[in-house]
């Protein structure tokens, strides 16, 4: 029988909202600047007091529109923050693949696959990896958990693909 995957991603509806609802908050933010100046220079302890005094005291009707396209534009900027930070989760019976921005993990030419014995890896953490190995046959996520744990204590980054385990070191750029 075929895996089926289920993802979860932003969807249309969602990245829409986003690439307007942001512009159009900031727009109307940008606009309402030179009214709330007012209302905030009443106040005497107000910081930057005369500063506010003086924008409210602007009588150009363009400041106010510009205003609001540096707001739509301060909008926008967030909207691509918010865009670029979106993760497609994608989880199937082999594996779950996160990919942030269309990118995926930078590190993924790093990962070898593990053999018993491996010389490139301790003893300990070829223990460790064979151990994890055995729950992964057994389909034990408590001790594959517990497992990730301590190899991750010891700088070990793990993926899994059809049930194969690859692993990788953690740098240590320093």
């Amino acid at each position: 029988m075929a895996s089926v995957a289920t993802e979860v991603a932003p969807d249309r509806g969602e990245r829409l909202l986003i690439w307007v609802g942001f512009p159009l908050v900031g727009a109307v933010a940008g606009g309402l600047v030179k009214a709330l100046a007012g209302w905030a220079a009443s106040w005497e302890w107000v910081p930057a007091h005369d500063a506010l005094r003086l924008m409210a005291s602007l009588r150009n009707p363009w400041g106010k529109v510009g205003l609001a396209v540096l707001g739509a534009l301060a909008g926008a900027g967030v909207a691509f923050l918010a865009e670029r930070d979106h993760v497609r989760v994608t989880v199937d019976d082999d594996q779950v693949t996160l990919v942030r921005d269309g990118v995926r993990d930078p590190y993924r030419q790093e990962y070898r696959r593990w053999v018993e014995d491996h010389p490139d890896l301790p003893a300990g953490l070829n223990g460790l990896l064979k151990a994890r190995a055995r729950a992964l046959e057994q389909d034990d996520r408590e001790d594959l958990a517990e497992l990730d744990g301590e190899l991750a204590g010891l700088g070990v980054v793990l993926r899994e693909v059809k049930r194969r385990q690859y692993w990788r070191r953690v740098r240590t750029d320093a």
